[in-house]
């Protein structure tokens, strides 16, 4: 099936519809039954798109949380780190550390509040649709499709910045191991006093 000019394709392979084309596609429907089923199903995804977004909130509190924890060892031991280990070896560390604390701060940054659409008392209790139990769920379905729309758009932008923080915080990590491996392997891993 080939989709039209304004569907586009997410990742997920999915193809995603205008208003218009729910519009569209809702005016097709004859058979009161479908439009619930329309409503039920819109109910079932608007409910996991807002579990996905907690779900990818609580991985940048962590990914924040762990890069914060590493920033906070490597900052109380730093007495420690720059007299022990050679300059070249120090500066990986504090490399480390500034990897990290753009890491916790990406993460920080899918967390901050954005505003997007959600359901209005106007919307619930649309005027036009109050007396026609059919019209009102079919407004519902185009109503829970934007409000859908908009949160899947906000997720897909938050994993994308919660996977750059994740891969700075392994970079950080992997940084970190490479410079105290090479430092112990090193025949000069003391640094002269």
């Amino acid at each position: 099936m080939t989709n039209t000019a304004n569907e586009s394709n997410p990742p997920n392979g999915t193809a995603t519809l205008t208003e218009e084309q729910v519009i569209d596609r809702l005016g097709e429907v004859k058979i009161p039954e479908v439009t619930d089923e329309l409503y039920s199903f819109g109910q079932t995804m608007v409910d996991e798109v807002a579990d996905r977004l907690k779900t990818l909130e609580t991985k940048a509190t962590w990914i924040a949380a762990y890069s914060i924890g590493l920033i906070t060892i490597l900052v109380s031991i730093q007495a420690k780190w720059t007299g022990t280990f050679q300059p070249w070896a120090a500066s990986m560390v504090a490399l480390s550390a500034v990897i990290a604390f753009v890491a916790a701060a990406t993460a920080v940054s899918a967390l901050s509040l954005k505003a997007y659409p959600f359901f209005s008392h106007n919307e619930w209790m649309k005027a036009d649709c109050l007396n026609s139990a059919d019209r009102l769920r079919r407004y519902h379905v185009v109503v829970m499709h934007g409000v859908h729309d908009s949160y899947r758009k906000h997720c897909d932008s938050t994993a994308a910045r919660i996977g750059t923080a994740q891969s700075l915080l392994l970079l950080s990590a992997l940084l970190l191991v490479l410079a105290l491996a090479l430092s112990a392997l090193s025949p000069y891993w003391v640094a002269p006093r």
